[in-house]
């Protein structure tokens, strides 16, 4: 039956060919062409092949280059910011270039990882999109919404169309496009802010580099005001005497007093006075004189250190206490007390326990160095190296420091110790400036350390504040300061320990303005 209405179909089919005319036939025959559809050929498959094969290389391509931004920027993310810290403690200045750097380097790594994110569709595709081959089927996030019974389903349609085929490619080449040009795009975003930030970073290294190179040629040409004496090699205090000249006095047995005297150029010229010239015994055997100060009338002031020998041995020459005056070269009125430490350490637990100490710098025992007289209290303040109470530096006070000498009445020590914070450091020296109005004191540590010391204000009041002097890097080993007036005009002086007398190197001095102190 069938066969029958084949046979009568194909001969309707030609009969109504032969009633047409060469041109309807003609017209006909290009109808029925455009319906056909295209059969798969070597170059469509080809051109499928070769975008897919385009497409996943330069995917890799890109999780490669965002895998090595990730390699280099945390490599150096980590030293940076480990080596940065301990940078930053000795130069605050690289914290900028340091920060910039590790700002642009996880910027860059941020971007790399985004970069490496899997391509997620935005809009969410129904089961029956996927079926009816209206949505990308290739896709695996897609197709593993369906069972698989589903996508078996799903496939054996596809497979039915050839267009849906080719469409179901084009729309997969599509997605991995769109998501390969997110990748470069994020990868652009990441060199772009890494080469930035590290070009950003040379710069700012290079200025701050520059900046740390002039601020240290300012500095050198500033300390070049350091100057040295020429014979004299440790010296610990200094004091101006009423015609103009300086009295410096070293921790040295030989000559202990060294007069100054300053040439027209600020340079001094010293002249030591020896010991066998000295008026009595007693002056003669001066073993650690560290502390030195003048009264209004003319009178010095001297101390030794009071502290044990560096075998833990008590020394009689270490513990004087001098008043003197100078008559041209000569020294005149001289007195010498032997017993000032009984009375500086009485009823002071903390002093009676470190006058016990053998070793004293490296275990804190009794050792005075600052001496400084308060003209206007007339009163003599006496300031330790070491021992510290919790970590502050301690003063006691003379009352009666001229009757001691004059009248021959017992030290009378003030019961109150003054205690100064100097944020853990001892006193190395010290002077009552009239034109401040307080105290300038000199602080270094407790043992021999090589370290500068630090200058600091205190007004009897208030806590100590810190001075800088404008330009100077460091105070070196600073032990002496004193006001002074040269050529009518006001300036301190201030001598620092760094000698050598082995070396022949003498001690540094430094003429300063009051102009360039910083009390902060």
């Amino acid at each position: 039956m069938n066969n029958l209405e084949n046979d009568k179909t194909q001969l309707e089919s030609q009969t109504q060919d032969q009633s047409l005319s060469p041109k309807q036939k003609k017209t006909a025959k290009k109808k029925k062409k455009s319906k056909e559809i295209i059969l798969p050929s070597k170059g469509i498959e080809t051109l499928f092949r070769s975008s897919y094969r385009m497409l996943l290389d330069l995917t890799s391509l890109a999780d490669g280059k965002a895998n090595i931004m990730l390699s280099i920027n945390s490599l150096s993310f980590t030293i940076v910011a480990v080596a940065g810290s301990f940078i930053v403690n000795s130069e605050p200045l690289l914290l900028l270039p340091i920060s910039v750097f590790l700002i642009s380097s996880l910027g860059a790594m941020i971007f790399a990882v985004l970069a490496t994110k899997p391509r997620v569709p935005q809009t969410k595709t129904s089961k029956e999109e996927l079926i009816t081959g209206d949505a990308e089927l290739l896709y695996f996030k897609n197709f593993t919404e369906l069972s698989q019974e589903e996508y078996v389903s799903a496939t054996e349609n596809l497979m039915k169309s050839p267009k849906k085929i080719y469409e179901q490619m084009s729309k997969s080449i599509y997605g991995l496009g769109v998501g390969l040009t997110k990748k470069f795009n994020l990868l652009e975003i990441s060199f772009s802010i890494f080469i930035y930030g590290l070009f950003i970073t040379i710069i700012l290294f290079l200025g701050v580099f520059g900046f740390i190179v002039l601020g240290q040629k300012d500095a050198n040409a500033e300390t070049k005001d350091w100057n040295n004496f020429s014979e004299i090699y440790e010296p610990s205090a200094i004091t101006q005497l009423k015609d103009g000249r300086f009295l410096v006095i070293e921790d040295e047995k030989e000559h202990s007093l060294n007069i100054v005297s300053l040439n027209t150029n600020q340079r001094f010229s010293s002249q030591s006075i020896e010991s066998e010239n000295l008026p009595f015994k007693e002056m003669r055997r001066l073993d650690d004189l560290e502390g030195l100060d003048i009264d209004k009338n003319g009178f010095i002031f001297a101390i030794t250190s009071h502290s044990r020998s560096g075998k833990g041995k008590v020394k009689r020459n270490r513990e004087k206490f001098l008043r003197f005056n100078f008559n041209e070269n000569q020294i005149e009125n001289a007195s010498v007390v032997l017993d000032l430490k009984k009375h500086l350490i009485q009823n002071q637990n903390i002093l009676i326990e470190a006058a016990e100490i053998e070793d004293v710098k490296n275990d804190g025992g009794l050792n005075i160095e600052g001496l400084a007289f308060d003209a206007k209290k007339e009163k003599l303040l006496v300031g330790y190296r070491s021992p510290l109470s919790n970590s502050k530096a301690i003063i006691s006070t003379i009352e009666n420091p001229t009757e001691i000498f004059t009248l021959g009445e017992q030290p009378k020590i003030s019961p109150k110790l003054q205690l100064l914070d100097l944020q853990g450091e001892g006193i190395r020296g010290m002077n009552f400036d009239q034109k401040l109005g307080g105290f300038l004191i000199i602080s270094g540590p407790v043992a021999k350390l090589k370290v500068p010391f630090k200058l600091w204000f205190w007004n009897q009041k208030d806590a100590p504040k810190p001075v800088k002097i404008r330009n100077l890097k460091s105070l070196e080993h600073s032990e002496g300061i004193t006001s002074a007036k040269i050529d009518g005009k006001e300036f301190l002086v201030i001598v620092s320990d760094d000698g050598d007398s082995k070396d022949k190197k003498g001690g540094s001095y430094l003429i300063v303005n009051y102009e360039d102190l910083i009390i902060e």
